[in-house]
Order: C-alpha cells, then structure tokens, then sequence
C-alpha cells in the first residue's frame, strides 16, 4: 500500500520503504510481495492493473516498486530504531494498533525511539486506540479532519475549523440539555437541536483532540464522563476512559471500563464515532487491554 502511495503521489523514485518486524515468518511473508485474490479485492482495479503482474490466483507487484521495499528484523522495545534503508532519517513512520499490547512504559520508549528517527517535521502515525495521553519531548499534535497525527518539531499549520473552546473547569455531569445549531430564520424554521446521545458523540470528539494533545488535561477524563452520561452506548468514550484509568495506575476501575465497552460491541449496540469508525478493531483492542491488565 504505502509502495503503491508513494508512486501514485509522484514521489521520488529514490524513496524507500522499511518494514520491520519481530517475527522471522512474517518478514519471510512480506518480502514476497505477492498476493492472493482475496487480498486483492480491496484494491480498484486500476492500481491493480498499473502495477501488478497476475499469475493465476497471485497477484505480484512490479519489480519497479519491490526494489523500493526492504525489510529488516527488529523488536521495537529495542533502541535505537534502524534508519532508513538510505540511511538518514525517516520522513513517516506509520505503526498502527501495535502499541496497544505494550505497556504504558514500553509504549512510551517505543515512541521516543521513533522520534529520534524522524526528519524535522516528520510524521509518526498512530491508531485512535493508541491516543499518547501523555506529552513525548520533541512531538507535536498535527489535526486534520476527522483525524490527527504527531509531528516532529512545531506543528505544521493545517487550516481546519475551529473547535469549541475548553472549558476553564472540569465540566459536571448534569441532565442533558439540546444545543441550538442555528439560529431560527426569519421564515419561522424551527432550530436545529442535537440528541443527548449526538451531544455526547460532539463532546467526545472533543475529549478525543484534548487527548491527541499529549498534554495532561485535567477534564479530560471529566468530559469523558459527561459524554458517557449523555450517550451511553459510546464504547469507544469507554475504552478511552478505561485507557486514561490504567496510565494513572486505576486498573481495577480501568478493567471495568473495558468490560462494558467490550460488552456493548460485543451485543452489536456500540455507537460508532468518527474517529473509530472500526467496531471490530476497537473490540480487538479493547480484549487486548483486559489480557494487558491480567498479566
């Protein structure tokens, strides 16, 4: 994917990509390149015919793009992180629903370690499950729509619209009450008004920027609550809430919000946000925090 992003963004041909892993098979695996049918129906057909070679059920990728892939063992608990196959630093680094089986401290040296690696201004991506709840020296908060990532160095500037402001104190979970979204017109048009569980949705989406930060809100986890009063079925509020909880040492309150998180995917009545908009993974994530937890 990230070879295929590269040639479709015009990038120079000298860019490289470096996988790395802990596992000897799973290296073996990737450096094949290839692909079975399965794999390839999420690909539009015409990547697939630009820059794959089929033969019979596998689909290989073209040479021109394979020797831009090198791949490398490597436990990222280990530091330093290798460099670049060109060996400079790195302009992204993407590692995306792995972290959550480290603890918080192996999560956090992870992080530095990457940082290290990173040009001026790159980019590390992570998951939404994977939100650093506490600031890492030298990274940034980068926010675009509907998502955001960390930065090395001050924060490029990304016009995006303005979010409410924080509030000076720790909101209190209080009986619900609809906010007007505009204003009636002059027609005599009624205004438009948000349910409780809506409410709650915007609220955390807000907790959730509050969180990317990397900086030690104080109502975080106070908003976290107000959005769970007013929408209940916000799983993703939970498992957020209960990661908040295990950093600051909670693990038994921490374990019970992963289990009423887990319980409400698990029935099929989780509401779905735009920041986690993959029940499933979220589930995944929320049985690996509760195994995190027992050991």
């Amino acid at each position: 994917t990230l070879l295929i992003l590269l040639a479709e963004s015009g990038a120079s041909a000298e860019s490289t990509v470096l996988g790395t892993d802990l596992s000897d098979e799973a290296l073996s695996k990737a450096k094949e390149l290839t692909f079975g049918t399965e794999a390839m129906k999420r690909v539009p057909p015409q990547l697939v015919s630009r820059y794959f070679l089929r033969d019979g059920s596998q689909y290989r990728l073209l040479d021109a793009l394979r020797k831009r892939a090198v791949f490398q063992r490597h436990n990222l608990i280990d530091r330093p992180y290798p460099f670049s196959p060109s060996a400079t630093p790195f302009d992204v680094i993407i590692c995306r629903n792995v972290l959550i089986y480290f603890t918080a401290d192996a999560a956090r040296a992870t992080v530095e370690s990457f940082v290290e690696r990173l040009t001026p201004r790159g980019i590390l991506a992570l998951s939404t499950a994977e939100p650093l709840l506490d600031p890492v020296p030298g990274l940034s908060t980068l926010r675009l729509p509907g998502a955001f990532f960390y930065q090395q160095g001050s924060p490029t500037p990304v016009p995006v619209a303005i979010a409410p402001p924080r509030p000076s104190a720790p909101p209190r979970p209080s009986a619900p009450t609809p906010i007007p979204l505009a204003k009636p017109s002059i027609t005599g048009e009624l205004p438009v008004v948000l349910s409780p569980e809506d409410e709650g949705k915007k609220l955390f989406e807000l907790v959730l920027e509050w969180a990317a930060s990397g900086e030690d809100h104080p109502e975080t986890e106070a908003g976290l609550r107000k959005a769970l009063y007013l929408a209940p079925r916000l799983a993703s509020a939970r498992y957020l809430l209960g990661l908040l909880l295990e950093r600051r040492g909670a693990t038994a309150d921490a374990a019970t919000e992963y289990r009423r998180a887990q319980a409400l995917l698990d029935a099929g009545d989780a509401l779905t946000t735009g920041f986690f908009l993959n029940n499933e993974r979220l589930a995944a994530a929320c049985r690996i925090a509760m195994t995190r937890l027992a050991r």
